[in-house]
C-alpha cells in the first residue's frame, strides 16, 4: 500500500506497555488508564498541510500522533501537546522510481524525485545497491518501486543515515518503514526468486531480512528513534513459521499490522489475532488499520454497521 495516496484517515493503535526507550517522545502508556478509561487511541495519517490553531489544537488533544507532516504543521500541534507523536515515512527496502513520487525532506514536501537529492537520485548513484535478477535485472514491484539489495553494506548505512536525517529535520520521533515484509513482496515482483516455490524466499531472503532488520531497529534505538515497519496482517502462515524476525516481535518497537479486519478467513484471522497479541506481550505496540470502501474494502460482504462491530471487537 502506498502512503501518499490523498487519503486522511484516523487510524486506531491497541498499545501495550514497553520498556522505556531513549526515543524523542515516548509512546503512551497502556496498562489500562483507569482515570481517563480507555487503552485504546487514535492516531492519524496525513492532515492537511496549513493547519490553523483550533485545527492543531483538535489534533494534539484527540489524537496521539500522525505522520509525515511538514515540519511547520507539526510544531504548531505540539505548540498545544508537546508529547504529541509524528512518524517519518519511508520505504523500508524498495526506493519509488516515478519522477513525481513525494516525501518530506528537510521538513517540506519535496516531489522532484529525479533530483540528486530525492532518494532515488542518490540510489542511482551506486548500481550495486540494487537487487538484481536474470543477469543485471533490476527487480521491480509494482511497475515502479525497485527492491534494494538490503544486504548491501553500503545501502543498509546510506538508509539508516538518510533517516535519521530527514527525521531530525523534521520533528520526527521514528520511522514508519513501509513495503517491508515477505507478504509486501512475495509473487509481486519480477523477480522469479521472489515467487512460488518459496524456497529462496525461506532460505535466503528471510535471513537477510532479518539481518537487516536487526541492523536497522539496533542504529535507530541507539539514535533515539523508533523503528515502526508496516507487518501486513500476519495471516502468511509460511513466512511466520519461517522465522520472519516482525512476527516474533524481534527488532522492533512497533508495528503497523496493515489490513486488520481483512483476513481471508476465519483461521487467519484467528492467526492474525493471535500472532498480534503475542507481539503486544513481548511489548511490541500495535497500530491496527482497517479500511472502508474502495480497492482496500474490508469484508465487502459485511454491511458498513457490521464492519464497524467487527473492527471494535477486534481492537478489544
Amino acid at each position: 500500500m502506498s502512503f501518499f495516496r490523498a487519503l486522511t484517515a484516523s487510524l486506531l493503535l491497541s498499545w501495550l506497555l514497553t520498556a522505556a526507550l531513549a526515543a524523542q517522545r515516548p509512546l503512551p502508556e497502556t496498562v489500562y488508564d483507569s482515570v481517563n478509561q480507555r487503552s485504546i487511541f487514535v492516531f492519524s495519517d496525513q492532515l492537511h498541510s496549513g493547519l490553523n490553531d483550533n485545527e492543531a489544537r483538535f489534533a494534539a488533544t484527540h489524537y496521539v500522533g500522525c505522520q509525515k507532516m511538514p515540519r511547520a504543521d507539526i510544531d504548531r500541534i505540539r505548540q498545544f501537546n508537546e508529547n504529541n507523536l509524528h512518524l517519518h515515512y519511508k520505504l523500508a527496502i524498495t526506493v519509488d522510481s516515478i519522477a513525481n513520487y513525494g516525501m518530506i525532506l528537510n521538513g517540506n514536501w519535496f516531489s522532484e524525485n529525479h533530483s540528486p537529492s530525492s532518494n532515488w537520485g542518490q540510489v542511482r548513484e551506486h548500481p550495486d545497491w540494487f537487487l538484481t535478477h536474470s543477469g543485471d535485472k533490476w527487480t521491480v514491484h509494482g511497475g515502479r518501486r525497485i527492491v534494494m539489495d538490503i544486504s548491501n553494506e553500503g545501502f543498509r548505512e546510506w538508509w539508516v543515515n538518510s533517516c535519521i536525517d530527514e527525521m531530525t529535520a523534521n520533528g520526527c520521533d521514528g520511522v514508519f518503514a513501509d513495503t517491508y515484509t515477505v507478504a509486501a513482496i512475495f509473487g509481486r515482483t519480477d523477480n522469479p526468486l521472489l515467487s512460488d516455490p518459496i524456497d529462496w524466499t525461506v532460505s535466503d531472503w528471510i535471513p537477510l531480512l532479518n539481518e537487516y532488520g536487526q541492523y536497522v531497529y539496533t542504529r535507530l534505538d541507539s539514535a533515539g528513534f523508533y523503528f515502526f515497519p508496516n507487518i501486513d496482517n500476519l495471516q502468511t502462515s509460511w513466512a511466520n513459521s519461517a522465522g520472519t524476525h516482525y512476527s516474533k516481535g524481534d527488532y522492533i518497537h512497533a508495528a503497523m499490522m496493515e489490513s486488520w479486519g481483512n483476513w481471508s478467513s476465519s483461521g487467519d484471522a484467528t492467526t492474525g489475532l493471535t500472532k498480534a497479541v503475542e507481539l503486544q506481550k513481548k511489548g511490541v505496540f500495535i497500530h491496527g488499520e482497517g479500511y472502508f470502501g474502495g480497492s482496500h474494502d474490508m469484508n465487502p460482504g459485511l454491511t458498513l454497521a457490521q464492519k464497524r462491530m467487527w473492527l471494535a471487537g477486534t481492537y478489544l
